[in-house]
């Protein structure tokens, strides 16, 4: 895995291709082939934002799986599932058929959304003279204790976790980055 300064270091289409290899490594839910769907489902063009509905679209395109295939998998009759998208689940994936995709592009989606954190953070930087590159982190998951150890603290930036910290239990890794500048701190002196 890259380190966040190299992470930094790459452009918009480069950063989705590492967080998507990521995902799909990290999880085990779909095969290596998938890596191109992922990354294309990355893609902040779609009218559909959310996961869930991206990989929803993509389940019901192209020749789906017959009724009788949908039960022997335990899944219900009208379910929507691809003969390509199911040829990208892995075994483990199998477990969850449905959720196999939209699990591996949220976790892609997230660090997408870490990165785009600094990266906009940066940008407005000349315009806010106060800020140190320093980042907040805040996390949703809590039942995980990696992410929890470090809720409410502070990273500079090339040192911020874009991609889930090492230990982390969640599938989804939905933590998140925030800009953060101290206000306060010419008072402090």
């Amino acid at each position: 895995m890259i380190t966040t300064k190299q992470a930094l270091g790459l452009d918009r289409n480069a950063m989705r291709l590492t967080a998507a290899r990521e995902a799909i490594q990290h999880l085990g839910l779909l095969t290596p082939e998938a890596e191109d769907i992922i990354y294309h489902l990355t893609d902040d063009r779609f009218a559909e934002h959310h996961p869930r509905a991206r990989c929803t679209a993509y389940r019901k395109d192209g020749e789906q799986l017959s009724k009788a295939e949908l039960k022997s998998l335990g899944l219900r009759s009208n379910a929507f599932l691809s003969r390509k998208a199911f040829s990208e689940i892995s075994e483990k994936g199998r477990e969850d058929p449905l959720a196999a995709h939209e699990t591996v592009l949220s976790r892609a989606v997230f660090t997408l959304f870490r990165y785009h954190a600094i990266m906009s953070a940066r940008a407005q930087a000349r315009r806010i003279p106060e800020f140190k590159d320093d980042y907040k982190l805040s996390t949703a998951h809590r039942d995980c204790p990696a992410c929890n150890a470090l809720d409410g603290k502070f990273f500079k930036g090339d040192d911020a976790p874009i991609f889930p910290v090492e230990g982390c239990t969640c599938d989804t890794a939905n933590y998140t980055l925030s800009m953060h500048v101290d206000w306060l701190a010419e008072f402090r002196k």
